[in-house]
């Protein structure tokens, strides 16, 4: 059972990234401020 929805929702998440419509979350790393950190980028 939980196969079968699991591979639905990986084949929809997968139709969202290459139709553009996923976005990933990058994760705050430092204090909030005019400057942060991230995980992925660095300073913003």
């Amino acid at each position: 059972m939980y196969g079968e929805i699991k591979n639905a929702l990986i084949n929809d998440i997968e139709t969202m990234k290459s139709n553009g419509l996923y976005k990933n979350e990058r994760i705050i790393t430092s204090k909030q401020g005019a400057l942060i950190n991230t995980n992925s980028q660095g300073k913003f």
